[in-house]
């Protein structure tokens, strides 16, 4: 009887060590040193690698400041200007000009 125990008990082990990593992603996706990382980045929220941080753009490899024309704010997108115009505003030759509503 000892003997036919044995399987179960490795299963319940096993169980529990996938409960576990499940139960921890920071564990699962610890990262490493910050070694290489340039200024304005942070370390990739998944797997390795890095990432810019919020209002910079990837250049090779570093980070640049996204310059944000008045009435607009920066975004995250990986693509576009890196900047959408505020509400009530629409883009123009690279700056945020007025939505111009007509009466009525």
């Amino acid at each position: 009887m000892g003997k036919m125990r044995q399987p179960q008990s490795n299963s319940i082990r096993l169980l529990l060590f996938w409960a576990v990593l499940v139960a921890s992603p920071g564990i699962a996706l610890a990262q490493g040193s910050s070694v290489g990382i340039p200024e304005n980045a942070h370390g990739s929220t998944y797997g390795s690698g890095w990432e810019c941080d919020d209002g910079d753009r990837q250049v090779d490899r570093s980070c640049v400041t996204v310059q944000v024309p008045e009435n607009a704010h920066p975004t995250s997108l990986s693509y576009g200007p890196g900047w959408e115009c505020d509400r009530g505003y629409r883009e123009a030759k690279g700056r945020c000009a007025a939505v111009v509503v007509p009466d009525n």
